[in-house]
């Protein structure tokens, strides 16, 4: 089921409490299907946020999929750049996810601090900053999700230097890799012209770019 932008001013929302025992898939913006996936059977979970909502709506849909008592397999979020703990808090939430989508977005307070940052010629500025730049780390936060099989990830920032070393870590490496983990997909510079997909595959705990698509259609970030 799909759900829209809600215009009506009525508090609470009509959705809230309601109750369908057949409902396993749930898209439309994070205030709006939170309370239909705490109260519902739903594996599948695309959330959607508006750059003006407030960054708390995205924690309540994760504490959603929490108290939910059915396990969540396949998840789509808009997450908040600068969100250093979305990960754990997904896998604490969901832990039984075969396929994981982030895309990045820039909250209204986020791109006050980027323009500010800019004209300060700051290269550690808040807009560059980013916890899956610390590949170790996050390819920890993702063996946690032991189940996932297909992670893919939407940023603004170009990571074409250092691409491989990055999918390599998240996939935990040839020490620890990730029990099931098998493709990650990256979209990386998403919004300017060298934008650019790359599709990985894990061959031996070694991983392996299969494709990649120059100035790509969000369709084909979608096929995942």
């Amino acid at each position: 089921m799909s759900v829209g932008e809600c215009i009506s001013a009525r508090k609470p929302c009509p959705l809230d409490d309601t109750q369908l025992p057949k409902l396993c898939d749930i898209s439309g913006p994070a205030r709006c299907i939170a309370p239909l996936v705490k109260q519902n059977s739903i594996t599948r979970v695309v959330a959607h946020q508006s750059p003006l909502d407030d960054p708390l709506i995205m924690t309540a849909l994760v504490q959603s999929l929490s108290l939910s008592t059915v396990n969540h397999t396949v998840l789509e979020l808009d997450v908040d750049a600068s969100d250093y703990g979305i990960l754990q808090r997904i896998g604490e939430a969901a832990p039984a996810l075969t396929s994981l989508k982030l895309l990045e977005v820039q909250p209204s307070d986020t791109v006050i601090r980027a323009f500010v940052c800019t004209l300060l010629f700051s290269d550690e500025c808040q807009q560059n900053r980013r916890a899956w730049k610390d590949g170790i780390t996050w390819g920890r936060a993702l063996c946690n999700l032991s189940q996932l099989v297909h992670f893919a990830l939407r940023t603004s920032l170009c990571v074409a230097l250092y691409e491989a070393l990055l999918v390599q870590q998240w996939g935990g490496g040839k020490g620890t890799p990730h029990p099931a983990l098998w493709c990650i997909l990256l979209w990386h510079s998403f919004g300017n012209r060298s934008s650019c997909i790359s599709i990985w595959e894990s061959s031996h705990a070694t991983w392996v770019k299969n494709n990649s698509f120059a100035n790509p259609d969000q369709s084909l970030f979608n096929l995942m």
